[in-house]
C-alpha cells in the first residue's frame, strides 16, 4: 500500500479515536474547514452537519451518555482519497441503557485534514438513546 493511502488510514484511525472520546479539541484540530458529517438514515441524529455544528453536536452526544463509548475498529480500507472504518462500539446512557452500536464510517481525507464523513449506523438505537 502506498505511503499516502497509510498517512490517510492513520489519519482516520486518530479521528476515530477522537470522535469516540468525544476529544473535540482533536476532533476540531483535525478537520478542514469545509468539514460535513452526513449521517445517513432518519434517526434523531440523521442529517448533514457543518464545522460550525460540530460542538454543539458533541455536546448533544456527551449529555446522553455515561462516558465515552469503548470503540473497536473491526477493518479499515483505503483508496485515493477515502477511508471506510468498520467499527462497532459499546457505551452506556446516562439513563443506564446499552449503547452498543456497530457504524461503518467513510472519510475523505485531503491535505492531513478530514474534509468529510459518511456514517452509517443502527439508527433505531440512536433514537432510543438520543431521541
Amino acid at each position: 500500500m502506498s505511503d499516502a493511502l497509510e498517512a490517510n488510514k492513520a489519519i482516520a484511525r486518530k479521528y476515530m479515536e477522537a470522535v469516540s472520546a468525544l476529544d473535540g479539541a482533536t476532533i476540531m484540530s483535525m478537520v478542514a474547514d469545509d468539514f460535513k458529517i452526513i449521517t445517513k438514515g432518519s434517526s434523531v441524529l440523521s442529517g448533514t452537519r457543518t464545522l460550525a455544528d460540530l460542538p454543539a453536536l458533541t455536546e448533544k452526544m456527551s449529555a446522553k451518555l455515561a462516558g465515552p463509548v469503548k470503540t473497536e475498529i473491526l477493518s479499515m480500507m483505503a483508496d485515493g482519497d477515502r477511508v471506510a472504518i468498520e467499527m462497532e462500539g459499546e457505551g452506556t446512557s446516562v439513563d443506564g441503557k446499552a449503547y452498543n452500536n456497530q457504524y461503518v464510517f467513510i472519510l475523505h481525507i485531503s491535505g492531513g485534514k478530514v474534509h468529510a464523513m459518511t456514517e452509517y449506523m443502527d439508527t433505531r438505537l440512536v433514537d432510543e438513546v438520543f431521541g
